[in-house]
């Protein structure tokens, strides 16, 4: 027996298998004494929790209650209190661990007995170890049902065991951090900021006390769960980026066979899932996936911590939806909602947050495809969740929002169905004007009890609580919602001061203020003075950088700027309502537009003179940036899924680089002259920057139309009342065609020449003197061929834009001055003097995958290498093998890069846009990689991408960011690019390539002569173009004279409208209909809504819809925090339309599609000038 106490005491040879079995026989075969058996049940107890400890067998912990059953028993007899109440003690504690494993209520409620018992008959410091575990299985009871006054009796008794102890106990840490856990979950509850503050000193005092103990995990992972709860009622993220980090420590500290190292990475994905939320780094939101999936499958199924774990992942999957569009992400992460939801004991006190996320979840569903029984099933589940919730909880505020929701888009649905489809218009008519009326009531009953339940959850809530603001932005928008359905004006009025109110909320995100800006800015004409108007729209404007902070990579930046397009363009319209100057506007456009291109340039700023004046400046500086850089980029694609995510800090180190990048300019801007270090271009600036000819920034809005015109001695400000939005989305899709760009030079460019006095051609005496002018289009006009707008019917005339200046295009009047700034000597290269410089040509005839051959591609580059060798331009050729490494590398000394071949412009992702190398499948050379490319130290002089759609951006939502594969040659540090706005022809490409070139061979290889070729090269093609026109017209019979003003014969050939209007069914938005005609609608609608109940559910039914593809019009605020939480919107990218996208780029538009008539559209207009 001696030998099995020394085991216990971990200093016996003996292995425990041995040791249990002989402590069995000894109490069976031991002493009758009490005293004696009572030491013989003891041990063997000991040795059996030894045993449970390292294996968790269910039969081992059986036995330990059985035993520790009979030390009670035994112990009833004894005299002393202490024996007593530590058989009480052990009782209490094993039963609670057997509650953990089987979550049956009865044993907590059997523990919380035991250990109060335990308690009672104790003193000293003992008293403290059973007053500490009373106060855990209290709060175990009250995570179970909620019972507030369990938590109370927790936190007292918690209290007390600390005060039962001296300061310098070693069980004080350990009794600090529980007392820190209980006033956590009191404040979780109350909202009472004092206990959370309480929590957060006492927990990082039981962590730095515990250093070598084996709870210190537990510290950690709890102090991380109160960073948490700091950030989401501060909004201060340094709270939530710690958050992260004790979690991860939590993590990493805990043994991967140890049962609460799932608990830790759950908490670990939630804080990851906040800051996805609020910064949108995509790494983020991969990793919380892992780490859930990755404890999911470590976790046994019957184990209560499993529903947590599944709720969590569903709420991941969901922001991953948000972000992806994909359907597979939608349905799984139903599909594992749905599984939480089954596996759910009826009384658990998660049981609200798990159908808040189902609700959530399905209304996403919603969103993307519509359907009555959706959104009521949508609904109920939230519903359900707010009567699971006692009023004054604190989560009860996000299922009322969550619910809130779900009613607007119930009433919506309700009123699409009676107002927008005439067919169930007609059929609703057939029935009775009745149906009619119900369901409108339905409709505005639906968004007043919207109203009524988002007010709830205002009120709800302690007025400084971070997500006041989101729930004012919801309030707004119902209100919103409403008044367009009512016409109340007090609802408009109260809207604009609900989004005024998030708008200018500290403790709000950026990412809630904006969309509070972007609704504000849409109503506030209606409610406020253009005035008071403006300085809304300055501040909102002013928030726009904030968005995206250098901790992000380029692709989360630029989904996050989709959220805003159009912003900028409509607060200049409001500053030039409101009276102000045109510089004001244009500080406005310059501030909102091409954020993601002004980032990236700021970080690759020219720091010359920062070096001299002050090197440690310029040294910490560059230090910062290269880390930004290296910890942004990601080299293996599956680095988030091996394994290595929980240590893997690359975002973490990003955030506090961002942080300390952010200090550091700040610092700068205090030094002398450096006071405007990365700050917007001042106005002498501006006015430099149009040195060489006027700059006009074409600004359109639904508001009003207008160009900013900036000369190098001023601003002006042309106002165009031709020009208006609708006009110009009715053009968008013809504007190749003649009368587009006759339209367009009336109502815009004829105007603006005229301001200018450009009025004629210069002098056939003076060809030099050709006007230069740089365009900066906005919004739906950036992809208008503006360089050809006017009248091309006539050889002689000059009513158009290439008959009176040379055209170039700038995203900004940053990115043109960033070109101008890094302009290096480029002498007329006319000497071998000079050493020659190499010209980089990529030809590209053959493309792997199912693609059209190029037959002229090779014969351009020959053409080009022929011209480029001339002597006179003393260049010297290269021909890199066709893959992405080889063509990378020769693009970092190059002096001018060709490349003929195919292109694509991504309408899901513009950064996805890419030229199709040989390996283009599996390591394309996309918009991305190029911005991610930093040449700017030896800045090459010429990129010529003579491929489809090289200067086009399809993504409506990224109009504004100019993100094509010619704005990326130009960031990456190209100072000129030649660029098309869509399709080419492949033959006319060699006659292009082969003008341009041969101009600057004869007129020297500068800035001007760049801009010069293109026009002139331009200016002959239309000539030719014009002269095939007639010629055409005469062979019809039609006899000589202008061309025929209608062409209406050929515009739908063009083959951007041709694909569109012949595939429409195939559309990247189209929806999948499940109806076989819409009188089955109507009869599914007459089933579903006046019997009052849907017409399937889709509880039973996980596989009950299909879809192709659609848009989130969930209108989002920020996300909801919490177990479940989902911010499933703004609008839903769809990058899963790429899955069903293949790559057909063409090169020759008129190479397939029907025949062409005796007029086609004109395909010299598609090349366009870039740069300086």
């Amino acid at each position: 027996m001696a030998e099995l106490v020394d085991f216990t005491d971990g200093s016996a040879g003996m292995d425990l298998d041995s040791a249990i079995l002989h402590a069995r026989k000894s109490v069976q075969t031991g002493p009758h004494e009490v005293h004696d058996q009572a030491v013989h049940l003891n041990i063997l107890a000991d040795l059996l929790e030894h045993k449970y400890e390292r294996t968790r067998e269910p039969p081992i912990l059986e036995e330990l209650i059985s035993i520790s059953r009979k030390v009670v028993e035994v112990a009833a007899t004894s005299t002393s209190d202490e024996v007593r109440a530590t058989a009480f003690g052990k009782l209490g504690l094993r039963l609670g661990q057997r509650f953990s494993r089987l979550g049956q209520l009865s044993d907590l409620e059997e523990a919380i007995d035991f250990s109060r018992r335990a308690a009672k008959h104790s003193s000293g410091t003992r008293r403290s170890t059973w007053l500490n575990n009373l106060s855990n299985r209290l709060a175990m009871r009250f995570d179970r049902i909620g019972a507030f006054e369990d938590l109370q009796e927790a936190v007292a008794t918690s209290l007390q065991a600390i005060e039962s102890i001296p300061a310098d106990d070693p069980d004080m840490a350990n009794w600090q951090g529980n007392n820190a856990s209980r006033l956590s979950a009191r404040h979780s509850f109350t909202g009472n900021m004092d206990d959370l503050d309480e929590s957060l000193r006492l927990g990082l005092e039981a962590i730095q006390g515990s250093q070598d103990s084996p709870n210190k995990p537990k510290w950690l992972h709890n102090h991380s769960i109160d960073l948490g709860k700091k950030y989401l009622a501060t909004g201060t993220i340094s709270y939530l980026n710690d958050a992260v980090s004790f979690a991860r420590q939590a993590v990493e500290a805990t043994p991967e066979t140890s049962p609460e190292r799932t608990e830790w990475a759950n908490s670990l994905s939630i804080q990851l899932r906040q800051r996805y939320i609020r910064i949108g780094a995509t790494e983020d939101i991969t990793e919380a996936i892992t780490v859930l999936e990755e404890a999911i499958e470590s976790t046994p199924a019957d184990d209560p911590n499993q529903v947590i774990l599944l709720n969590s992942l569903a709420n991941c999957l969901g922001q991953k939806y948000s972000r992806s569009g994909a359907k597979d992400d939608l349905q799984k992460a139903i599909s594992v909602a749905r599984q939480a939801k089954r596996a759910l004991p009826k009384e658990h006190r998660d049981r609200p947050a798990i159908l808040n996320t189902f609700s959530s979840l399905l209304s996403a569903r919603f969103s993307r495809r519509g359907g009555l029984r959706t959104i009521e099933d949508a609904t109920n589940a939230a519903c359900e969740a707010v009567e699971w919730t006692e009023e004054g909880h604190p989560d009860r505020a996000k299922w009322l929002r969550t619910y809130g929701r779900q009613l607007a888009h119930k009433s919506e649905q309700y009123f699409q169905m009676v107002g927008e489809n005439p067919l169930l218009t007609s059929r609703f008519a057939a029935i009775g004007e009745k149906a009619v009326a119900r369901m409108n009531k339905k409709a505005h009953d639906c968004i007043d009890v919207a109203v009524d339940v988002t007010r709830q959850a205002i009120d709800s809530l302690p007025p400084e609580h971070s997500d006041i603001s989101i729930l004012k932005v919801d309030l707004g928008n119902r209100l919103n919602e409403r008044s367009l359905l009512t016409g109340t004006s007090d609802d408009i009025q109260e809207a604009c001061e609900c989004f005024r109110f998030a708008l200018y909320s500290p403790r709000a995100s950026v990412k809630i203020r904006l969309s509070a800006g972007k609704q504000l800015l849409s109503i506030a004409l209606k409610v406020y003075e253009a005035k008071a108007v403006f300085q809304i729209a300055r501040y909102v404007i002013d928030l726009i950088p904030l968005l995206v902070p250098n901790s992000l990579r380029s692709e989360d930046k630029q989904h996050l700027l989709t959220d805003i397009e159009g912003i900028a363009s409509l607060a200049a319209a409001v500053a030039l309502d409101a009276g102000q100057k045109p510089l004001v506007a244009i500080r406005v456009l310059e501030t909102g537009r091409a954020v993601l291109e002004s980032s990236l340039r700021d970080l690759r700023t020219d720091l010359t003179v920062l070096e001299k004046k002050h090197p440690q400046l310029a040294q910490d500086f560059v230090h910062l940036r290269e880390t930004l850089d290296r910890t942004a980029r990601i080299e293996d694609p599956d680095a988030t899924t091996n394994g290595s995510h929980i240590s893997d800090e690359r975002m973490d180190q990003r955030c506090v680089a961002e942080q300390q990048m952010a200090d550091l300019v700040r610092e700068i801007r205090q030094q002398t002259e450096f006071e405007n270090f990365l700050c917007p271009a001042t106005e002498s600036q501006l006015l430099l920057a149009a040195s060489n000819g006027p700059i006009v920034m074409v600004n359109v809005s639904p508001l009003r139309c207008d160009a900013l015109i900036i000369l190098k001695d001023g601003f002006q400000l042309l106002e165009l009342p031709k020009l208006r939005l609708t006009d110009i989305i009715g053009y968008k899709h013809q504007r190749e065609s003649i009368r587009t760009l006759e339209w367009l030079w009336d109502s815009l460019v004829e105007q603006v020449l005229d301001e200018l006095g450009y009025t004629e051609p210069p002098s056939a005496d003076k060809p030099s003197a050709w006007p230069y002018i740089w365009w900066i289009p906005t919004g739906q006009l950036v992809s208008f061929p503006i360089h050809a707008a006017g009248y091309h019917t006539e050889i002689s005339g000059f009513q158009s834009t290439i008959d009176r200046v040379i055209s170039s295009y700038s995203s900004s009047v940053k990115s043109l001055i960033h070109a101008q700034g890094h302009q290096l000597p480029v002498p007329e290269i006319t000497t071998t003097a000079i050493s020659p410089r190499k010209v980089v040509l990529v030809s590209m005839e053959d493309t792997p995958g199912d693609l059209r051959n190029l037959q002229y591609a090779a014969k351009e580059v020959l053409v080009v290498d022929e011209i480029c060798r001339t002597n006179s331009m003393n260049l010297t050729t290269v021909w890199p093998d066709p893959h992405r490494q080889s063509v990378f590398s020769a693009l970092k000394d190059c002096f001018i890069f060709h490349f003929a071949g195919h292109g694509d412009a991504k309408k899901s992702n513009p950064l996805d846009s890419l030229i199709l190398l040989k390996d283009w499948a599996t390591n394309p050379l996309t918009v991305e990689t190029l911005i991610d490319t930093n040449l700017v130290s030896t800045p090459p002089f010429l990129a010529y991408l003579s491929a489809c759609g090289t200067g086009q951006v399809r993504q409506e939502e990224s109009l504004d960011e100019g993100m094509h594969l010619a704005g990326a040659f130009q960031l990456a540090g190209f100072r000129h690019v030649i660029g098309t706005l869509w399709e080419v022809n492949d033959k006319l490409c060699v006659d292009v390539a082969s003008k341009m070139y041969e101009h600057l061979r004869d007129h020297g290889i500068n800035d001007e002569s760049v801009r010069a070729a293109l026009h002139h090269t331009l200016r002959q093609l239309r000539h030719d173009w014009i002269q095939g026109q007639r010629d055409a017209t005469r062979d019809a019979g039609f006899g000589d004279g202008p061309l025929a003003e209608s062409d209406d014969e050929w515009k739908g050939y063009n083959s951007e409208d041709s694909a569109s209007s012949s595939s429409s069914s195939m559309s990247d938005d189209s929806e999948e209909s499940e109806y076989s005609s819409e009188d089955d609608r109507a009869e599914e609608i007459l089933m579903g809504m006046i019997n009052q109940k849907p017409a399937r559910s889709l509880e039973d039914d996980d596989e009950s819809w299909e879809t192709e593809s659609g848009e989130s019009s969930v209108d989002d605020s920020g996300g909801i925090a919490g177990h479940a939480s989902l911010d499933v919107g703004l609008d839903v990218d769809q990058r899963g339309q790429e899955e069903d996208e293949t790559v057909e780029v063409k090169r020759d538009i008129g190479s397939e599609g029907p025949p062409r008539q005796r007029r086609s559209p004109p395909q010299w207009i598609q090349y366009v000038h870039y740069g300086a």
